[in-house]
């Protein structure tokens, strides 16, 4: 499954900033609302990770066939928070889904196989 780096904070002052526009960006080119905002001690958690491992935070996308991830690593350490889940199939606010996998084929988060799968396991109507 393609992993896709769509942001990056380099200064832990960007964290929220950068976390925003990673949402808006899956938001509005992808199709995906599912993502919520990060709360003060969820921003904290990412700031002391920064300044621990000295290194920046990284906003990835991912699709596996069925679900859309939405993450962030800190060096090599995966957060959970912030991290979404989606199953597009079932996600009613997707309206089309069709549209979406094709955006996730743009940012190379899918591969044609991985859409062939969840049209086969989905056909879209």
């Amino acid at each position: 499954m393609p992993q896709v780096k769509i942001q990056t904070a380099k200064d832990p002052e960007r964290v929220e900033y950068m976390y925003k526009l990673a949402k808006t960006e899956v938001a509005n080119k992808i199709g995906i609302r599912g993502i919520k905002d990060l709360d003060k001690k969820g921003i904290q958690e990412i700031q002391d990770l920064m300044a621990k491992h000295k290194k920046p935070v990284d906003y990835y996308i991912d699709f596996d066939g069925e679900w859309f991830g939405f993450h962030m690593c800190v060096g090599s350490v995966r957060l959970k928070t912030g991290a979404v889940s989606v199953n597009v199939a079932q996600d009613n606010s997707i309206k089309d889904k069709d549209q979406v996998l094709k955006k996730l084929l743009e940012y190379k988060a899918a591969t044609p196989a991985l859409i062939a799968k969840y049209k086969k396991n989905n056909p879209i109507p």
